[in-house]
């Protein structure tokens, strides 16, 4: 869909694979989790990808993009960040040596990539008549991407605490004090993209990719925050599909 030819379709990732990959324990498959009704988990070894939105020719556009984006936030994040201590812990992270502009076009081609997929994980992802520009973040110089666009980026880091800090959510969009935003979620990262005419607040926009650099990233205590409360929901509910359906069955026999 991005040359829009009709030319062979491959399995493309709109968050690429390595950050699925990065959930992996002791060799198992990763799981997609859903709390819809009827939906059970389903074993996602690559993560999820949709046959219907990149060809052969258009896929390669991406790798370059992706490259620099695992290599920040997953590869090499304790090589390119340096911590932030405030009484004793580590409030957030910054880093003089990441390209702010290549680090948000990472983020815009993900939400493109999103928003054209049909895969219900990406429903919630509808850039309206900013698809366009979100579009052209692939071809165009990063520097030049559309002001609509820019992000916070946040890290989990419990110390000390056995939560889980690697988990990848379905995208959705969220207000930051009336701003229009993403948050996606890349392993211990996740990202709120601005998709607004509007700037973010002077608050957010002080450890925004657009004021970088340096690039700041926040931390976040996973156990306190809303995200794992989110994702108790699902598992609870997705628990709860498994036990209607297992019922239905044994009432039908």
């Amino acid at each position: 869909m991005l040359c829009l030819q009709q030319h062979k379709f491959i399995k493309a990732h709109a968050i690429p694979e390595a950050f699925f990959r990065e959930m992996r324990v002791d060799g198992e498959k990763s799981l997609l989790v859903s709390g819809q009704p009827g939906q059970f988990p389903k074993k996602a070894p690559i993560g999820v990808y949709d046959e219907e939105i990149l060809c052969e020719d258009c896929e390669p556009s991406f790798s370059k993009i992706d490259d620099y984006g695992i290599e920040v936030l997953l590869k090499k994040f304790d090589e390119r960040f340096h911590p932030l201590q405030r009484d004793g812990k580590t409030a957030g992270f910054e880093s003089a040596s990441v390209d702010p502009s290549r680090l948000l076009q990472f983020l815009v081609t993900i939400l493109w990539r999103a928003s054209v997929s049909s895969r219900p994980f990406y429903s919630k992802v509808d850039l309206g008549p900013h698809e366009p520009f979100a579009r052209a973040a692939v071809n165009t110089h990063a520097t030049e991407l559309s002001p609509v666009f820019d992000a916070v980026l946040s890290r989990w880091r419990d110390e000390g605490d056995h939560s889980p800090t690697t988990a990848i959510l379905n995208p959705g969009r969220e207000k930051w004090f009336g701003v229009n935003a993403y948050r996606l979620y890349l392993g211990e990262t996740v990202a709120y993209v601005k998709v607004d005419a509007q700037p973010f607040p002077p608050e957010l926009k002080a450890v925004s990719l657009r004021t970088a650099p340096p690039v700041y990233v926040v931390s976040r205590a996973l156990s306190k925050s809303s995200d794992f409360r989110a994702m108790k929901h699902t598992v609870q509910r997705s628990h709860a599909n498994k036990l209607s359906f297992g019922n239905a069955r044994r009432s039908g026999q």
